[in-house]
């Protein structure tokens, strides 16, 4: 079976619609007293019953902060997705953020290794794999008891491009990817610093079992890797740097000058590790649901009016491309019973199997977009006026001073802060030409992202609310 964390999200609640279109039942993890509103607003996108939907999934109670919660909600299962986060740019959260998605994730590592472990040992020495025609009947019996081919037990872990390198920061031309070096001397916001942190464990339990199977690194991958991180104590000192693999992004060929630290060349095409774990970097995710949270607040700004607009862009992805994604790389595990073999209706495309994804990272990106280009889009949907005037540094600094006391009088979250502000006028654009190259995948048009959204949220809009509905809404806090 699969478990999914983060169900209650954004991302989370459109995976698992997708994942019950492939699947009678999957498991997810939620608090005791999580509400999951957002999730029948979610299905109710997709389907008329979405009540029926939600009774085929199996809840779970658990917390990505208590480890013994997480090892009882992995009972019986074959793979992991995990969407947890907690999302803030608020600077008063980063040390909030830091220690939940951090500690969540390690925990939740922790976790999938002790397991991983034990079934090791239990494994029958019969199954032994000592050549090809054993290795298919290993396979075999591990699928006919729903178990993936690799592993009996997977981890697919969503992170962010925030956790990326970084662009020279006014440079349209320059594309990050997955083998773009992070600057060690940028201070980053806190979001990016949890989500790279929790990416590094995910990299050290990667990376710790191939050492093992290989006898140990060379110590000069260590010194080269040694004072990237922001705080030693969050993290062991042996640590992986952000991977690099030996596919280049033909979209450029300069390297960014803004570091001089280079992530030491692995090619994880060529070994696979006893660690079976995935990495996802997707842009900002544009979905409907959750409209007083994250990107979604994007909209509801564009639909109150917008004036002003930055000088940097970034990029976007579609959430239904990232369930579908997800989606295929869960049935290349062969995790769960499988209600169908077809592709699942949220886009026009599939992934063809590669022989192996294990150890991977990926870069998901839609759409390059400069925030005039995006907003000028969303205000067209709305039929609202576009914004006009030019927001530098300084009419940004006054903007997210008057946000922030704005939010703190009404007790809800600043849309723009010091943070989101400052990397408003960066440019940071991402090729997704390893997953397009790899995996053949296709992204949808933004244009199509932004009028199945935006058509949605004007329905929402100009539909009346009851007062227990606008009461719900009213607290844009984000869950912990």
């Amino acid at each position: 079976m699969i478990l999914l964390t983060g169900a209650t999200g954004l991302l989370g609640g459109h995976t698992l619609y997708a994942l019950l279109q492939k699947h009678d039942r999957v498991a997810a993890l939620k608090r005791e007293h999580s509400s999951t509103e957002t999730l029948r607003e979610i299905f109710s996108f997709y389907t008329d019953d979405p009540d029926e939907l939600l009774k085929r999934i199996e809840w779970r109670n658990g917390d990505m902060l208590d480890q013994p919660s997480l090892d009882q909600a992995l009972e019986g299962i074959s793979c992991v997705v995990n969407c947890a986060a907690i999302v803030s740019f608020d600077p008063k959260d980063r040390k909030k953020l830091i220690t939940n998605n951090v500690e969540g994730t390690r925990n939740l590592v922790n976790v999938v290794m002790s397991r991983l472990k034990d079934q090791e040992t239990k494994r029958p020495r019969d199954l032994e794999t000592k050549g090809p025609g054993d290795r298919e009947r290993f396979n075999d019996i591990n699928c006919a008891h729903g178990l993936p081919v690799s592993q009996s037990l997977s981890l697919l872990h969503v992170s962010s491009t925030a956790a990326l390198g970084d662009s020279p920061g006014r440079d349209p031309d320059f594309r990050i990817d997955e083998e773009t070096p992070r600057d060690s001397k940028r201070q980053h916001n806190g979001y990016s610093e949890s989500k790279w942190r929790s990416e590094q464990v995910v990299w050290n339990a990667i990376e710790g079992e191939r050492r093992k199977e290989k006898g140990g690194r060379e110590g000069e991958d260590k010194k080269r890797r040694r004072g990237e991180i922001g705080n030693p104590e969050q993290l062991s000192e042996d640590y992986h740097q952000s991977p690099v693999t030996s596919h280049q992004s033909p979209v450029t060929s300069h390297q960014s000058p803004v570091t001089s630290h280079q992530s030491p060349v692995t090619n994880h095409q060529s070994s696979v590790t006893n660690f079976p774990a995935i990495i996802l970097n997707p842009g900002i995710i544009l979905g409907p649901g959750q409209w007083n949270k994250g990107s979604s607040l994007l909209f509801k700004q564009a639909w109150q009016g917008l004036k002003f607009y930055p000088y940097g862009g970034t990029g976007y992805v579609d959430v239904r491309d990232m369930a579908e994604i997800i989606v295929q790389i869960v049935e290349m595990w062969k995790c769960g019973n499988v209600l169908s073999q077809e592709p699942i209706t949220l886009t026009h495309s599939h992934i063809p199997q590669p022989q192996s994804l294990t150890g991977q990272r990926y870069c998901l990106v839609g759409a390059n977009l400069r925030y005039k280009e995006f907003f000028d889009l969303v205000t067209n949907e709305f039929g609202k006026p576009n914004p006009h005037i030019y927001a530098g540094k300084f009419l940004s600094g006054l903007a997210w001073r008057a946000d922030t006391l704005r939010a703190r009088l009404a007790g809800r979250y600043p849309l723009l802060t010091r943070e989101t502000a400052e990397s408003a006028q960066r440019i940071s654009f991402y090729s997704s030409q390893k997953i397009q190259h790899e995996l053949g995948f296709s992204f949808r048009k933004v244009e199509d992202t932004l009028d199945w959204i935006c058509s949605l949220y004007k329905n929402k809009r100009l539909r009346p609310e009851t007062r227990d509905q606008r009461l719900k809404t009213r607290d844009g806090r984000p869950e912990t």
